[in-house]
């Protein structure tokens, strides 16, 4: 049974779901057409240990008057692991977008199409602009006395898109060890924390920059394809980490590819 919604959510209350098991995404769709996505991973913990999310992602199309709220259609495809969105009668759609999750690699695609052309911008967000002391970890309290600080996420032209990530600094695993009273089987025990790297590589091919978070096709076009590649580990250096998520955007499958993956269930 696919879930089919006639009318835009408006906010997050409203979102659907996505995803291949290690990525997440929330979706939803404003009256003016916006698309809206939070992402997630799985291993995505900051240096408090808390498991957030890599930020958010604002998708819109200009001129967005040519995407009629009143004639809307949005639906969860079960069985292919997909979100359809269109706009505009089912003969004749004036946009229609497929989001998706890789079935095998950790990577999100937006690809769609319009009747007539279109500027699409894509805007990154994130709310760990600043390091952040009082970020609670099991309590408030525990943080406090920790002294563990959350530090700012990094957010950066790249030059395949809008690279961001989140590297841990100090955690609050020596505290707890001692707090626990395991400080002397403390090597003993995995630590998923420190050296931490988490983030995305964000890129949409004919795009330029616009402004220090996010992307515009250089002139309105028919179709577009949105790639944001994520990954997370645990590294010695940060170079380490940019290295891997360049590789992994540098072997990404063309759309094609991955959709018809994604319809046979990861199969390839």
């Amino acid at each position: 049974y696919n879930v089919t919604w006639t009318t835009p959510g408006q906010t997050d209350r409203a979102a659907m779901p996505l995803g291949n098991g290690e990525v997440g995404v929330s979706l939803w769709v404003q009256a003016d057409g916006e698309v809206h996505l939070y992402i997630a991973r799985t291993d995505a913990r900051t240096e408090c240990d808390r498991s957030v999310k890599l930020g958010k992602v604002r998708l819109k199309f200009l001129p967005a008057a040519h995407l009629p709220a009143g004639c809307f259609r949005q639906t969860l495809v079960l069985r292919d692991g997909r979100i359809d969105l269109r706009w505009g009668d089912d003969g004749a759609p004036v946009a229609s977008l497929q989001v998706f999750v890789d079935a095998e690699q950790p990577i999100l695609y937006v690809t769609g199409s319009f009747a007539q052309p279109a500027t699409v911008q894509a805007d990154y967000q994130t709310w760990r602009t600043a390091p952040r002391q009082d970020a609670p970890a099991n309590s408030t309290e525990t943080a406090t006395l920790t002294g563990a600080v959350e530090t700012a996420d990094v957010v950066q032209a790249a030059d395949a898109g809008i690279l961001f990530y989140h590297q841990n600094g100090p955690t609050i695993i020596p505290f707890l060890s001692e707090l626990q009273a395991v400080n002397p089987i403390a090597a003993r025990i995995p630590d998923c924390l420190s050296g931490r790297v988490f983030g995305g590589l964000m890129s949409m091919e004919g795009a330029v920059p616009a402004g220090p978070c996010g992307l515009v096709t250089a002139q309105p076009v028919n179709a577009f394809t949105l790639q944001i590649t994520t990954h997370s580990a645990q590294v010695a250096d940060v170079e380490e980490w940019l290295a891997a998520i360049h590789r992994l955007r540098a072997a990404t499958p063309p759309v094609a590819t991955a959709l018809a993956a994604r319809r046979s269930g990861g199969v390839t």
